[in-house]
């Protein structure tokens, strides 16, 4: 029987749990943020802090660097140019830049590639990954139920393959 591994590999990825109005950003592959604002807003009479850090608004291009993994918070007070409030608020981005890592052990053996096996036996799978998109289990080429990050799998000398397909949100 083998087991194979299928993480999904990616590069540095930023999502927006909210895209609208007057503010936007966009992503790049390198961990920063290009925001964009409304034409209605007023750079000078405006607020946004990222981790707890103003950011200057003066320049034409504004950028925010992304380096710490997880979940961070971008907070904002839009205002006019006769200092009215157009919008505030918080966007939460996160940066995911490690790919699930999937354990497969029997007993008290972590099984690496192949497992001998002379009549059947149970796998215990193991998924680290805090933002899990979805999980795809395959035993020869039958796929299998699972929606946990840890279950186990009965095989037999009968079954070839066990293949698991982890995704995160970073995979597109």
């Amino acid at each position: 029987m083998i087991v194979s591994l299928q993480d999904v590999e990616y590069t540095d990825f930023i999502y927006w749990q909210e895209t609208e109005s007057f503010i936007n950003g966009v992503a790049s592959a390198t961990g920063n943020v290009e925001l964009f604002f409304d034409e209605k807003v007023d750079r000078d009479s405006s607020l946004v802090i990222y981790d707890g850090k103003e950011i200057d608004l003066n320049q034409e291009h504004t950028f925010i660097d992304i380096q710490k993994e997880g979940i961070t918070q971008l907070v904002f007070i839009l205002k006019d140019i006769d200092g009215y409030a157009l919008q505030e608020g918080e966007k939460t981005i996160l940066l995911d830049t490690t790919m699930p890592d999937i354990v497969f052990d029997t007993g008290n053996q972590n099984i690496i590639d192949v497992l001998p096996l002379e009549d059947k036996e149970t796998i215990h799978v193991k998924i680290f990954e805090q933002n899990l998109k979805s999980i795809e289990v395959y035993l020869d080429d039958e796929q299998m139920d699972f929606d946990v990050l840890e279950f186990d799998v009965d095989v037999t000398s009968k079954h070839q393959s066990l293949r698991i397909i982890c995704t995160d949100i970073a995979q597109k």
